[in-house]
């Protein structure tokens, strides 16, 4: 489902209590109006149908699936923005990406990541030569970018590393402990687990798109862990086997898809807030989410219906008595 278009599905209530709502946003759905009539529908509108006094708090992507919180009071609603100001609130997302994440033990992905001309975004790669990961393991290249940037030559996804030249990123990778959110991504990560540093700015005259800038981009950082390595085959037996129960509606995956085509799945926590973080940091990576209709190529644009991203956790506290709220919605997939 291209994210432009209406959403099949409705949104889902989870939680209600006198101060907040949680609810499931489907994906396509905007959270809050865009500029003219035909961007109206979005999901505070629909929830005001029903709840008059619901309040914007936190966002979604039009084309990310996944829990939200909304506020009923002017208290809730002020406590609940102090929380994700402050960072004191817990997410977690899953994704789906092309290629299997793998190719080194599991450990953290060393340090730092430069040499970019001062103020040049990392995102233009244009006449610039191959770049390193500094740091990486002996003998083992660094990774093309998936995506086909506009005005810039396209960039290969390796599922197999060796040979190819390799390139450089601004900002940091680490290793981080297991224990966070999901997804899926296009390419190979050279570890199980890690820590995306890399800041991030709006893309000039190009729409929403945001591209990295270590000079005038804003922090952003992004950890992430593998959660399994599979094939697209497998993945859309598992969701037509959910669906089957009456529990999904069916596979997003393409049927025309190559079913031995590798892909994994993370668990994505954004520490930070950026508009396309997770979407942003995983192509720069060379791990596009399939069906990224902004940062993948047109051919893991292709390979599902829809973007493979939900946030499919949400943890603060109730801002009236203090108790940890945790919101949770499964992807179905």
């Amino acid at each position: 489902m291209n994210s432009t278009h209406a959403p099949q599905a409705d949104w889902t209530l989870l939680v209600e209590t006198p101060a907040l709502l949680g609810v499931v946003k489907p994906a396509g759905l905007l959270s809050v109006p865009g500029r003219g009539a035909s961007k109206a529908d979005c999901l505070i509108a629909r929830v005001q149908r029903r709840f008059p006094e619901a309040r914007i708090v936190h966002r979604l992507d039009q084309a990310t699936s996944g829990v939200m919180v909304l506020a009923r009071t002017a208290d809730a609603h002020r406590d609940l923005g102090w929380q994700f100001e402050r960072r004191e609130v817990s997410k977690r997302y899953v994704a789906i990406v092309t290629g299997h994440l793998a190719g080194h033990p599991t450990g953290p992905v060393a340090g730092h990541l430069a040499g970019h001309p001062a103020g040049h975004p990392t995102d233009d790669l244009a006449g610039h030569p191959s770049r390193h990961l500094a740091g990486h393991p002996a003998g083992h290249p660094t990774r093309h970018a998936t995506d086909d940037l506009a005005g810039h030559p396209t960039r290969h996804a390796t599922d197999d590393l060796a040979g190819h030249p390799s390139r450089h990123l601004a900002g940091h990778l680490t290793g981080h402990p297991a224990g966070h959110p999901t997804g899926i991504v296009a390419g190979h990560l050279a570890t199980d687990e890690g820590e995306i540093d890399l800041p991030l700015r709006k893309a000039l005259a190009d729409g929403p798109r945001h591209v990295v800038d270590p000079v005038h981009g804003k922090p952003a950082i992004t950890r992430w862990r593998v959660v399994e390595r599979t094939t697209l085959g497998r993945l859309r037996d598992a969701i037509d086997a959910i669906a089957d129960r009456g529990l999904a509606a069916g596979s997003p995956i393409a049927s025309s898809a190559d079913p031995a085509s590798p892909i994994t799945r993370l668990h994505l926590v954004p520490l930070t807030g950026r508009s396309h973080q997770l979407r942003v940091h995983l192509r720069h990576l060379g791990h596009a989410v399939l069906g990224d209709e902004f940062y993948a190529s047109p051919e893991v644009l292709a390979l599902a219906s829809r973007l493979m991203l939900h946030a499919e956790a949400l943890t603060f506290r109730d801002p009236v008595d203090g108790r940890a709220i945790d919101l949770r919605a499964d992807a179905g997939w």
